[in-house]
């Protein structure tokens, strides 16, 4: 990466801390609190979180969407307290926000359709539409905050443009990307986690991922907490949270590494001398070459009489 393309990653990176200070939004509700039944628990939202991570693989759309929609709604659930029965609406609102931010809009036309049809979102179109409404409205318009994806894309590219870390030679930086945002997924399916800002849960993934490459992965997590002026004790909880996670998630996707190709035996020469005798030189010569000079006989039976190398496999 060139200084110039270093210094607009790490402008984005900073305008990428700067918007999640201001927009931030933890999951306030947690599992023991379920005091009341009638509103939204921590449990029912990760549910939701495992049905938008669905519904992006089955409709083929890209990572953003899912990463773009859970945003949203954690956003929503924790400044609106949402009652049971409107939970898939807004689960559902969000992710056609986010799709409609995200996706080529052909394949939006017909999706809040396939929402209510194929997957039996318990609402009519004029319900997300109006949802649509008071989702961006009680968010101030604000869609695009900054996503774990976001964070991990940045540092990534900081810390292999600085000679922080080295992939193994059988892992291209495209496959590792896309390992972490995989093993992204699965941490935000967790409101446990994401207690911990965006950034704070990209550099654990980063640093969990180069922990198993045997990568010098303290160091980097180290310079990327200075690079984004993390707290270092809010950075160790968060590691330690998604590092005990982290073994389960590595099951279900491991390291895409390719198998490294093996180097072709060298090849051994040795020297055969090939000697063709005299007679020979006549029969190939012929009768016309009994007529040449002394000399003339003398080059030709040296010139089949050459050393000559044969590779020996």
């Amino acid at each position: 990466m060139s200084s110039k393309s270093y210094g607009e990653e790490l402008s984005r990176l900073k305008i990428a801390l700067e918007e999640e200070l201001k927009s931030t939004s933890h999951i306030i509700m947690h599992a023991e609190d379920q005091r009341s039944s009638e509103f939204a628990t921590a449990g029912e939202r990760d549910r939701m979180v495992c049905w938008l991570h669905m519904l992006t693989k089955d409709l083929r759309f890209h990572l953003e969407v899912f990463y773009r929609a859970t945003s949203l709604l954690d956003a929503f659930l924790s400044t609106v307290k949402v009652r049971h029965r409107y939970v898939q609406c807004v689960t559902a609102t969000c992710f056609y926000i986010a799709a409609k931010l995200e996706e080529d809009p052909e394949s939006v036309v017909t999706l809040l359709d396939i929402l209510i049809d194929k997957y039996g979102c318990e609402c009519s179109r004029r319900d997300i539409q109006r949802m649509e409404l008071i989702i961006m409205q009680k968010l101030e318009f604000h869609l695009s905050r900054p996503t774990i994806e976001d964070f991990i894309r940045s540092f990534h590219s900081l810390a292999l443009s600085s000679n922080l870390f080295r992939l193994p030679i059988n892992l291209s930086v495209d496959r590792h990307l896309n390992h972490l945002f995989k093993c992204a997924q699965h941490v935000i399916c967790s409101h446990q986690l994401m207690k911990h800002k965006p950034s704070m849960l990209a550099l654990a993934v980063l640093g969990c991922d180069l922990k198993l490459l045997e990568c010098d992965w303290l160091s980097t997590i180290l310079s990327l907490q200075t690079l984004s002026q993390v707290r270092g004790g809010e950075l160790s909880v968060c590691y330690e949270a998604v590092a005990a996670k982290y073994p389960e998630i590595v099951a279900q996707y491991p390291l895409p590494l390719s198998p490294i190709p093996l180097k072709p035996p060298r090849q051994k020469w040795r020297k055969v001398v090939m000697t063709v005798p005299s007679q020979s030189v006549e029969e190939k010569t012929g009768s016309t070459e009994k007529n040449c000079d002394d000399t003339r006989h003398t080059e030709l039976t040296s010139s089949l009489c050459r050393t000559i190398n044969i590779a020996i496999v």
